[in-house]
């Protein structure tokens, strides 16, 4: 359920709000990033959306017959994270989609980027993207209702990028597994990416898409 779901945390409990930077500021079905503890343990509980645009982004666009590096090695289409800990995304070949924590310096991602790009054909789009993660069991049945693409757990299997029209805005759809829990399965996520100006109609188209995914899941007797 995407939803405020306060009651689960005691009485008198809030849910966590995302900053007032957000490009989600003011839904409050939207939380923060799950990687900032405790607040993102709290938002875990309470939501099944939450911002991770707080990082540095960039666009890097690289000869792929060149030296090759860590980056490099990610074929397109695919997703994986460095050793630093950013997320690559290979979105075309010889293009890479590259997403750095909130906690990650900007500089220092840029630094890196110039690393595996003599040419510095990276492009630093930090305040131009929105980076929303949708997390837990009814990840597909929302990302199925609002994708121009038949979306769903063999098409977009762990690590898999797709990029695709979600309620008409294009977006880049990258699948990340959050880790298990202590003796629990890894929970399934994905990063819901397009450009900051479109942030509150795509969190919102999936939102209104959870009644529909309810109804999904009872059969088409609810309908009579």
């Amino acid at each position: 359920m995407i939803e405020d779901r306060t009651a689960d945390l005691g009485a008198g409990a809030a849910p966590e709000p995302v900053s007032s930077s957000s490009p989600f500021a003011g839904l409050g079905w939207v939380g923060p990033s799950l990687f900032d503890a405790p607040v993102g343990a709290r938002a875990r509980a309470q939501r099944a959306m939450a911002d991770e645009s707080a990082g540095p982004k960039l666009v890097v666009e690289a000869d792929v017959f060149g030296p090759l590096g860590d980056w490099f090695a990610i074929a397109p289409g695919w997703s994986g994270r460095l050793p630093s800990g950013l997320l690559v995304a290979s979105v075309l070949p010889g293009r890479w989609l590259v997403i750095g924590q909130a906690s990650d310096d900007r500089a220092r991602v840029l630094d890196e980027a110039a690393r595996v790009d003599p040419d510095r054909r990276a492009i630093d789009v930090s305040e131009a993207r929105f980076v929303l993660r949708v997390f837990g069991p009814q990840t597909f049945q929302l990302l199925g209702a609002c994708c121009a693409l038949d979306v769903g757990p063999r098409r977009l299997e762990p690590d898999r990028v797709l990029t695709t029209l979600v309620a008409g805005a294009r977006c880049t759809l990258v699948r990340e597994d959050l880790p298990a829990g202590p003796g629990g399965p890894e929970t399934t996520s994905v990063l819901v990416i397009g450009a900051r100006s479109h942030a509150w109609h795509v969190a919102t188209a999936l939102r209104e898409a959870e009644p529909l995914t309810a109804v999904a899941a009872r059969g088409f007797g609810a309908w009579r």
